[in-house]
């Protein structure tokens, strides 16, 4: 699974990247607290780089500050 940190496009840059990171990290451990198997988790922080949606209000900022999900099942052998 894959878990990917989102933030708004206020603030600086740099500081968006690592809060993004934080928050794909931050999920990953209260998953890890429920029984996921945590090697099995990649971890990515986009900063601004992936908007869920754009920001035309502030509303839309709102969904930003988000944390995505992308599962990938493996083929059984």
């Amino acid at each position: 699974m894959t878990i990917t940190g989102h933030t708004d496009s206020e603030g600086d840059d740099t500081l968006n990247l690592q809060l993004s990171r934080q928050r794909a990290e931050r999920m990953s451990a209260i998953l890890a607290a429920r029984s996921f198997d945590k090697q099995r988790f990649e971890m990515r922080g986009v900063g601004t780089q992936e908007p869920v949606r754009p920001e035309t209000t502030p509303e839309d900022r709102q969904y930003n500050r988000s944390v995505s999900f992308k599962v990938t099942l493996e083929e059984r052998q």
